[in-house]
């Protein structure tokens, strides 16, 4: 019986099978589908396939743009290195231009070494096997580090829950660190496997199943906007997902916008206005689906609003039950910050423990103004309980509180709340601004189900640039370990023409944890990736 290969879509092959000088043989082909180790890029690529002398697959790859590409023929030259030729359409991806409506394509083609390939699955009967009603994980990050060199390569999981990873010959860590809250690795799966490469082992397939450990929705939200400008209309982009095991029924966002905000109108309709906070009702959410809208705002050209003065705006996924496992020690205890003017010389801050448990012992709490540490204490709270503080001041100082949360809480870490420029309706100008300290540390956002967006109004600006929030302290920006950073990338098209597809890429530092990049809201839909050495890519 002769072998298949392809996947679910048409493939073919127009092009030639030759015999390499090493007694395997390579095709060259046509592919529409996604195949399950290699992505297509567009309507059709090209399709280089090498087999052994049995017809087992030993490597394969793609290669083509967002058009249509196909392979005609193949060979090797006598120091084994490929040339494929074929026809392209495509202006991208692996093609650099296009000449014509379809040019001639000649590609060299450098064989990968070794490759380790696998899936992700959700596995309900937790038996390491692929049944009806499994489903495959998307986005899943993988990890291969070479156990000798100590180098690891990365790769996210497709829409089929494929991964695969071009490595060299060694013995690899492959690792899928879980970010799922409710899902485990299955008992007869590991997170951490080996892939023994070596010349007679050129591909290894590592498999990852998880099984869910609780049903229930786990709602994510993201809230952006690119910038805010005085007198100028913006969007803030919304973005959101449920990575539970349940669909989140009735799901809803509320947003509270900066009062110096005016609320033009929303790509989806709001319901209930109570002050500042709209309703956005978002319906069912299905596990691991994904969504966004957006909503255009108008930034006040009163004196309500200045040059650097900071606008915050919330936004609050419901529901946001948490599903806590068993072995969890929290007993409810959550402590909530609130900072507040009061008339144009004073700030009072306000502790509270708004949780149904009191607190199991003293937890710190900072008060700090502009980035000068002013209190330093420890307190305790029952269940209900708050405590207030009263602090002067010159009215354009920034005061912010930072208290710890009980150290058994399953999300949260802190809390902190600030507030800036206290005297300015009372002012004849504007003040100077402290936005600086006001963003130099993180907002009160570590629960999934809350974000929040402050940025500083502007005049002109750059709109090709990267920044980061937390900006930190001083001018070398000093910042707290595992302090989370966001970072917002805008770009814009200032040429005469669309662009239809747009590449960012950055290299990770190497000391920022890759394991924990969370994709966030953006004014227009992306694909997202990892690969190489850390290397994250979004295509737009």
């Amino acid at each position: 019986m002769g072998k298949k290969y392809g996947n679910q879509v048409s493939d073919y092959t127009t092009g030639s099978i030759i015999q390499t000088n090493n007694d395997s043989y390579v095709i060259i082909a046509s592919m529409f589908s996604q195949d399950t180790t290699v992505s297509n890029n567009g309507m059709s690529d090209l399709y280089i396939l090498k087999i052994d002398e049995l017809g087992n697959e030993v490597w394969k790859n793609s290669y083509g743009g967002s058009d249509a590409d196909e392979g005609v023929s193949i060979f090797q030259t006598n120091n084994n290195r490929l040339f494929a030729f074929g026809n392209t359409q495509s202006n991208d991806f692996d093609v650099d231009s296009l000449i014509g409506f379809q040019d001639f394509w000649l590609i060299s083609i450098t064989p990968p070494l070794t490759r380790i390939f696998g899936r992700v699955v959700l596995d309900f009967n937790n038996n390491c096997i692929v049944e009806t009603g499994d489903l495959f994980i998307e986005n899943a990050l993988i990890s291969a580090t070479n156990t000798n060199s100590n180098t690891t390569f990365f790769d996210l999981t497709n829409s089929l829950g494929n991964y695969s990873i071009d490595t060299d010959t060694f013995t690899h860590q492959v690792i899928y660190p879980n970010n799922f809250p409710y899902l485990n690795t299955a008992t007869c799966s590991s997170d951490t496997q080996q892939a023994l490469l070596n010349s007679n082992n050129l591909n290894d397939t590592i498999d990852f199943y998880l099984s869910p450990t609780s049903i229930c929705p786990y709602l994510e939200v993201d809230i952006s906007a690119p910038l805010l400008r005085r007198c100028f209309d913006s969007n803030y982009y919304i973005s959101y997902c449920n990575n539970g095991t349940q669909t989140a029924n009735g799901a809803y966002v509320e947003i509270e916008f900066d009062p110096v905000l005016t609320i033009n109108s929303a790509t989806i309709p709001w319901t209930t206005i109570v002050g500042n906070t709209y309703t956005f009702p978002i319906g069912n959410v299905n596990m691991f689906d994904c969504g966004s809208f957006s909503v255009n705002v108008s930034v006040s050209c009163d004196s309500t609003s200045f040059l650097g003065q900071v606008l915050c705006s919330e936004a609050h996924i419901f529901p946001d039950t948490i599903c806590l496992p068993s072995s969890n020690t929290w007993n409810g205890a959550e402590l909530q910050a609130k900072a507040e003017c009061i008339g144009t010389d004073s700030i009072e801050f306000t502790l509270k423990n708004i949780g149904d448990g009191n607190m199991g012992g003293d937890e710190p709490i900072m008060v700090i103004v502009d980035v000068i540490l002013v209190m330093d204490s420890l307190d305790h709270l029952d269940a209900g309980a708050e405590m207030k503080w009263r602090f002067p001041t010159n009215g354009t100082q920034t005061h912010r509180m930072i208290a710890q949360q009980p150290s058994d809480h399953p999300f949260k870490t802190f809390t902190t709340d600030a507030v800036a420029n206290c005297n300015l309706a009372a002012s004849a100008g504007p003040q100077p601004v402290q936005d600086s300290a006001f963003l130099a540390y993180p907002n009160d956002e570590e629960a999934p189900y809350v974000a929040i967006d402050c940025q500083p109004l502007i005049g002109s600006y750059d709109p090709n640039d990267k920044t980061v929030y937390p900006t930190g302290v001083s001018s070398e920006h000093f910042i707290s370990e595992k302090t989370d950073l966001e970072y917002k990338i805008r770009f814009q098209n200032t040429g005469t023409d669309t662009a239809f597809t747009v590449y960012i890429t950055d290299s990770i530092s190497d000391f920022l944890d890759i394991t924990s990049i969370r994709p966030g809201a953006s004014s227009h839909p992306y694909q997202f990736d990892i690969y190489g050495t850390g290397v994250v890519k979004f295509t737009f």
